[in-house]
């Protein structure tokens, strides 16, 4: 409205305001009757005034000069300080609801009376998870994933935040159709193909049938052979927003470890490491390609081939996986599928990605690993999924995380107690209570004791191992709702036993003096398979 009002002040040119009269006249003349009170544009006269004054702006050359000016300011502010403005908004919305929270629980724990407080507790904690949880999903990008840790964390975080957060396993918001196809019609340099999608596929849809935190997944055919593909498609500006997001947790976890006196460095820090390697779809490839390669001797565990033709850095072309999540508890009864055996196999793959190869997939949430029914419905086969997040764990490590397990399963304090000392944790307690719940030996912790002492804990220990205790969270979790929860312990504690045995063989080898084969936890690793 400014930009109507001062260009109807500017004075018309000569050349424009004889072009208009001219038109005017012959216009009149010719096309409209006496007393005829159309218009040879549409209307009537009573809007003469109004399409005289639209005249003035748009056939003015110096209008459209200050308007063509106008948009192009527009357009450079947009391109430039959109991703600043966005970052405040966000900005301002995570504090808002931050600084909401702390209000919450600081009235709760302001009341005296102890009932009173525990029942308005469990009712802070239900309303406070389900508005972060609207802030999480509309936000996207890492608060999902934030969303999705916190949703795995039962044994540490209430109840109440690991049930509200559920949904963000499932993220649904998607990407518009043109951004999609913006996404595709990028050069090569910006992460696309130069193409629309039906140059590449036959029978593209459009509309995803997932989307995750960080990219939204369609359904297409491959030209001439008509074999269906699963192709990932990452969000227009995930990496902006990202850089923006990562900026607002690091003053963010600043202040909330000022408030609780802990220092929460490492989320930022987590999240910095994983989110680069999650936004490079041909890494995630290769990573797929070796998951396939290292576990091609077992029939029953796989992963999607590669269609590397049509990959680039921000689109990723696999093969279509049909079948249901692993946790769909109710799928195993439909199909007569033993999901104890199962459950036993995801645990398999966990403990020798960690022990034997050193290289694990660290995102094996619920969605990311699928049951392929095989057979006509009566096998299996274990298909894993998003191959963004691996940690490659070094031999040390592993020794010692082997170690602390058989500390643990065989109520050796002294093993727990060296292992905790090699991995830079001082208090063992916490970090066996985070591994297993029930332990021989260990007193258990709970509640807030819990919650600070991981964190602190967290801030501690080797960037690898934070990794291998979410993917350690992750698999309880399924299990969990499989009403099997003691299989990922069990399976663990087992090849953990044999790795601690065979490099104490080893060391023994050089020094018989210290020789393990009479140990009797030695011989405890040879039956410990048998426990239920």
């Amino acid at each position: 409205m400014l930009l109507l009002r001062t260009v109807r002040r500017l004075p018309s040119s000569t050349a424009s305001r004889r072009w208009m009269a001219s038109t005017t006249t012959t216009t009149t003349t010719s096309s409209v009757k006496k007393g005829d009170n159309r218009l040879p544009f549409g209307g009537n006269k009573a809007n003469v005034r109004k399409v005289g004054l639209l005249s003035r702006i748009f056939l003015n050359p110096m209008s459209m000069t200050i308007l063509a000016v106008t948009l192009l300011m527009v357009a450079a502010y947009d391109y430039i300080f959109y991703g600043y403005l966005r970052a405040v908004k966000r900005l301002r919305r995570v504090f808002f609801r931050t600084w909401s929270l702390s209000l919450y629980y600081a009235l709760i724990d302001s009341l005296t009376d102890e009932s009173q407080q525990a029942r308005q507790r469990a009712r802070c904690h239900e309303v406070a998870a389900e508005r972060t949880l609207e802030d999480l999903l509309d936000l996207g990008g890492i608060y999902v994933k934030v969303g999705q840790l916190i949703s795995t964390l039962p044994h540490v975080l209430p109840l109440e935040w690991c049930i509200a957060m559920k949904p963000c396993l499932d993220h649904t918001n998607t990407m518009s159709m043109v951004e999609m196809l913006f996404c595709f019609t990028r050069g090569p340099e910006l992460g696309g193909l130069s193409g629309h999608p039906e140059e590449f596929f036959d029978d593209f849809n459009i509309v995803p049938i997932k989307a995750a935190s960080l990219a939204q997944v369609h359904v297409a055919k491959k030209k001439h052979s008509g074999e269906k593909l699963a192709v990932k498609v990452q969000y227009r500006d995930i990496e902006a927003m990202m850089s923006a997001d990562l900026t607002i947790l690091r003053y963010l976890t600043k202040a909330v470890g000022l408030q609780f006196g802990v220092d929460l460095a490492w989320i930022h820090s987590y999240f910095q490491n994983t989110l680069e390697q999650e936004v490079d779809f041909i890494k995630e490839g290769e990573q797929c390609m070796r998951f396939r390669e290292t576990f091609s001797d077992w029939d029953d565990v796989t992963a999607p081939r590669v269609m590397w033709e049509t990959c680039s850095r921000k689109i990723l072309t696999m093969q279509y996986i049909e079948g249901f999540n692993v946790d769909e508890k109710e799928k195993y009864e439909e199909l007569g599928l033993d999901k104890e055996a199962i459950a036993e196999r995801v645990a398999e793959v966990v403990a020798r990605s960690i022990f034997k190869e050193g290289h694990l997939h660290a995102d094996p949430h619920p969605a990311n690993i699928f049951v392929e029914p095989t057979d006509e419905g009566k096998g299996w086969r274990l298909q894993w999924l998003d191959h963004g997040l691996y940690q490659n764990l070094t031999q040390d490590f592993i020794d010692n995380y082997a170690m602390l397990w058989t500390g643990i399963g065989t109520a050796q304090e002294n093993l727990v107690k060296k292992a905790c000392e090699n991995l830079n944790v001082r208090k063992p307690e916490i970090l066996s209570n985070i591994l297993m719940s029930k332990s021989l030996f260990i007193p258990h912790v709970s509640g807030t004791d819990m919650t600070l002492g991981l964190l602190e804990v967290m801030g501690e220990i080797p960037k690898e191992m934070v990794l291998v205790l979410k993917c350690n969270a992750l698999l309880k979790s399924i299990q969990r709702e499989l009403d099997i929860p003691e299989t990922y312990d069990r399976i663990i504690m087992r090849e953990a036993i044999k790795h601690h045995n065979n490099v104490t063989a080893k060391q023994a080898q050089s020094n018989p003096a210290h020789s393990v084969s009479s140990s009797p936890w030695y011989q405890i690793g040879r039956w410990v398979p048998a426990f239920a």
